[in-house]
């Protein structure tokens, strides 16, 4: 099993008893740093998109983050 896709699954199995799933989009707040590229790979390969977030932000700023992506991701 290659180091990519033993992330995926870690990552898949963390999310799924979570209710997360192809699809969905699940925001990250993480350091600037290498792994964030994993996270979002992973991601990527189980169909899960990554929304970044800045980890300088307060809980009220991200909310207001997460509020517009929510907004935007709504059918038309």
């Amino acid at each position: 099993m290659t180091l990519n896709a033993l992330v995926e699954q870690d990552l898949a199995a963390f999310l799924e008893p979570l209710g997360v799933g192809k699809g969905d989009t699940v925001a990250c707040v993480m350091a600037n740093q290498a792994a964030i590229l994993e996270v979002a790979l992973a991601a990527g390969q189980s169909g899960i998109y990554i929304t970044p977030v800045n980890q300088h932000l307060t809980a009220a700023e991200i909310g207001v983050d997460v509020d517009a992506v929510e907004r935007e991701a709504r059918p038309r």
